[in-house]
């Protein structure tokens, strides 16, 4: 599990979701990785010409990477009210 500032992620989310494919033409294009470690997490997305990611320090349980469809994430940590922190809990299915 990891917990993030739900302002710091709404930020980075914010600034990878900005180049992601809006057109459908390649599905894959609509996802970001979120890649998890010791002391940070980071979101990167690509359009295939260019990549953006950010970087946010936390401290996080697992080292792990996922990936999820960017958009739907962004507007749904975004309209979050009341909370200061977001917590992200993954378990692996084995």
């Amino acid at each position: 599990m990891i917990e993030v500032e739900k302002e710091k992620i709404v930020e980075a989310l914010a600034k990878v979701q900005s180049i992601v494919e809006r057109r459908k033409i390649m599905p894959i294009l609509e996802y970001a990785k979120i890649e998890m470690r010791e002391d940070c997490l980071s979101v990167i997305t690509t359009d295939m010409d260019i990549m953006v990611s950010d970087t946010i320090e936390t401290v996080c349980c697992v080292q792990h990477s996922l990936t999820t469809p960017v958009q739907p994430l962004y507007e749904i940590v975004r309209k979050l009210y009341g909370c200061t922190t977001i917590k992200i809990d993954y378990s692996d299915p084995d």
